[in-house]
């Protein structure tokens, strides 16, 4: 059911189906409040992820006041670097910060703008950051190769390893910096990395040319990254440099590899997808519903060397009426029993205080079933197979006449 429906339901037991009292932005507020609450009170929801090692990210930046500008709805950003707010610049190393030229920060290790180049062989010189999933919450699970890893305070940790931030070797325990951060680190470094996972190229060209005549010159396979003009004989990288009216504006790199990530997610494709040479996305996969036209960014990964996460979902904020929430059908009514009694208890001329205790007990009520169900699901059952209407133990032992009675002459 969509939220228009339930919207509905709601406007007819409030008796506003207009919207006179209550508006439509709040009972959406409303209603997005009510269902946050029922998950974090019976973690109902949950989801199983593979997060891939090195984790991929579309690009970094380096200055807080660039994030506002990032389209955060189609890409995932790193951090890199140090930003030193008192000077407002970005630096590599911290004696840096007090114009030191002199000082010595090779025991700090390498520093990098994208995570991946921690994991090239060289010594860190700061935290390798892992992104959780967009709706992550709680952590039910974590495992790095199919082995359970702990969490650990970054606090104890630095008790007792003061080269918390060099160390690698056979991941079993992760960190958070922040709690409001949604990321986390792993400790110590995975050096177990499987690199072949990342792209499955069909071509493995020898070299890339912009120019068609320059493949004469070159033996072996080639690859032409650029787009030929026949018209005015230039090449250009976009195809809207051919016609303004084009609406080409993925990054296109040099290799083939490079074409595989999308702004949409981190994109890999398998044996036997078909994918469009411009964007890498893949166009059709067998035994999959894909878009014909522009394709699905998806990622395919294994749990072998790369992280498994099972975690309890914040549920998907509700924006139009098309919206369906990511509780099941029949769990959405207690959601619309905690609009009801959060808009009866609004400073406007609908507020009844009678009607919002009695939305609020039957929204409760339903909370408390949800926790003992989510009690009696992780309890182990013994299931016997009895007679109906007979006890399942026999509590009085009756007298019987012995089994070789009568006997047999």
């Amino acid at each position: 059911m969509n939220f228009g429906k339930q919207l509905r339901r709601i406007r007819r037991f409030l008796r506003d189906p207009v919207g006179n009292i209550w508006t439509r932005a709040l009972l959406l507020n409303l209603f997005n409040d009510a269902q946050r609450e029922i998950q974090i009170k019976t973690r109902y929801l949950e989801d199983l992820q593979i997060i891939r090692v090195p984790p991929l990210y579309h690009c970094a930046y380096l200055h807080d006041w660039e994030w506002p500008y990032l389209p955060s709805s189609q890409s995932q950003f790193y951090q890199a670097l140090r930003y030193h707010p008192q000077g407002d610049y970005v630096v590599c190393h911290r004696w840096e910060t007090q114009f030191d030229n002199s000082g010595d920060a090779s025991d700090e290790g390498v520093h990098f703008t994208q995570p991946w180049e921690a994991f090239t062989g060289v010594i860190p010189g700061e935290q390798v950051k892992i992104r959780f999933p967009s709706n992550f919450h709680t952590a039910k699970l974590m495992a790095y190769d199919k082995e359970p890893i702990e969490f650990t305070d970054k606090k104890q940790l630095q008790a007792y390893d003061s080269s918390y931030l060099n160390r690698v070797g056979t991941t079993f325990a992760y960190y958070r910096e922040d709690m409001l951060d949604n990321s986390f680190i792993p400790y110590p470094l995975p050096t177990s990395i499987n690199w072949n996972d990342l792209v499955e190229s069909a071509v493995s060209p020898d070299f890339v040319y912009s120019h068609s005549w320059e493949s004469t010159y070159l033996s072996g396979v080639g690859e032409q990254f650029t787009v030929y003009d026949s018209t005015d004989l230039i090449d250009y990288v976009f195809t809207w440099e051919l016609d303004y009216t084009g609406q080409d504006e993925a990054g296109h790199g040099m290799w083939l590899f490079e074409a595989q990530f999308t702004v949409d997610g981190m994109i890999v494709h398998v044996s036997g997808d078909t994918t469009s040479s411009g964007f890498g996305t893949i166009v059709q996969r067998t035994g999959s519903l894909l878009s014909s036209e522009k394709g699905m960014a998806v990622d395919v990964v294994e749990a072998d060397d790369n992280f498994l996460l099972i975690y309890d979902v914040l549920p998907t904020d509700i924006r139009v009426d098309n919206d369906e929430s990511d509780f099941p059908n029949f769990l959405q009514k207690y959601i619309e029993y905690g609009v009801l009694s959060r808009a009866y208890r609004v400073n406007n001329d609908g507020n009844i205080k009678s009607l919002a205790e009695y939305w609020e007990y039957r929204h409760n009520y339903g909370i408390e079933i949800l926790k003992k169900y989510m009690t009696k699901k992780f309890q182990s059952r013994d299931y016997r197979m009895t007679t109906r209407q007979t006890p399942a133990f026999r509590t009085k032992k009756q007298p019987r006449l012995p089994s070789a009675y009568p006997a047999v002459g």
